[in-house]
């Protein structure tokens, strides 16, 4: 009888380490896919296609004339998107109550970002009601 709660024991503390060991690779997973998405969303490349999204909003945008003056990118709201693509947060003119979410994906061959919708906070909406017909 021993051996065999012994055995028991043994069975579940190995099922419990192997299950433990395949969440840790998946975190670190995680990990690995959000740093290579922080990295593509601070690329030149995304930058400018903010900056489109922005001026396609605000024509006068990142200008002194524009409601949209400046923007940054918060790292922190990052998203994966299990799909592939993500969807992070541009804090307008340093006022994170006024943010665009933009969500990129990913759709042809070569696999390109590009995006696929925005978010706009209550605040932008007030601010560039104005702006747009």
């Amino acid at each position: 009888m021993k051996t065999l709660l012994k055995l028991i024991v043994f069975i579940v503390g190995a099922l419990v380490l192997m299950l433990g060991m395949e969440v840790k690779h998946r975190m670190d997973m995680y990990d690995q896919v959000k740093q290579v998405e922080l990295k593509n969303a601070h690329s030149k490349e995304v930058i400018e296609m903010y900056e489109q999204e922005l001026t396609s909003m605000d024509p006068q945008a990142l200008t002194d004339e524009g409601f949209i003056r400046s923007y940054t990118i918060d790292s922190d709201s990052l998203f994966i998107n299990p799909m592939g693509g993500f969807s992070i947060h541009l804090i307008i003119n340093d006022d994170p109550d006024i943010y665009l979410r933009v969500g990129l994906g990913r759709y042809d061959m070569e696999r390109n970002l590009e995006i696929d919708s925005s978010y706009r906070s209550e605040k932008l909406e007030k601010l560039l009601k104005g702006v747009e017909r």
